[in-house]
């Protein structure tokens, strides 16, 4: 249980690190905003695609096994509704963690800027030949002046279909195997 611990502190404060870090950014980003000497420190231990770099895929994979480990020493002694309780939480981290690890290794995430009336060739992006184009964007205000949100219309455009949708904050367009948010505007 210790050594599970351990590693699920270690795993907290590596993610931590890579929240506060800006990821997948240009090597002479950390260079210029961190000094040379902190932004080397930052590339040489793949701070800057910490959740995709091996140690911390490493990490994950030996606190999963540990707590498979501590599951299957439990399932033994389990007596009580308690102990089922706790085995399905140990089991239930270790598929969230699987999952993770899954869709890390298997999808494709790409940060692209648009403007009203822009279009961007999505296979310039290492995707499917599809065509991303923004045809209207609004901003819908509070009482107060506030904006409450942002709405972006778009057409998603292949060799055989098209869709046409509006984004807006936490709800993205979900067509023809790709996930598009709105992210900011600007």
């Amino acid at each position: 249980m210790r050594t599970g611990l351990f590693l699920l502190f270690l795993l907290g404060v590596a993610s931590s690190i890579g929240s506060l870090i800006p990821q997948g950014e240009a090597g002479t980003l950390y260079k210029d905003h961190y000094g040379e000497l902190m932004g080397s420190f930052i590339l040489l231990l793949s701070l800057n695609k910490l959740f995709s770099c091996w140690w911390f895929i490493a990490l994950g994979i030996i606190f999963a096994t540990s707590l498979l480990f501590c599951s299957f020493k439990r399932i033994k002694t389990v007596n009580s509704v308690r102990g089922i309780g706790s085995v399905l939480l140990h089991f239930s981290m270790v598929v969230i963690l699987a999952g993770s690890l899954v869709s890390g290794l298997i999808s494709n995430s790409e940060y692209i800027e648009l403007g009203t009336g822009e279009a961007i060739n999505l296979a310039t992006k290492g995707f499917p030949e599809y065509t991303l184009n923004v045809k209207d964007f609004k901003i819908e205000y509070y009482d107060t002046f506030e904006p409450k949100q942002y709405i972006s219309t778009l057409s998603l455009s292949g060799k055989e279909s098209e869709v046409n949708s509006d984004i807006s904050v936490n709800h993205p367009l979900r067509a023809a195997g790709f996930t598009i948010y709105q992210n900011s505007y600007g």
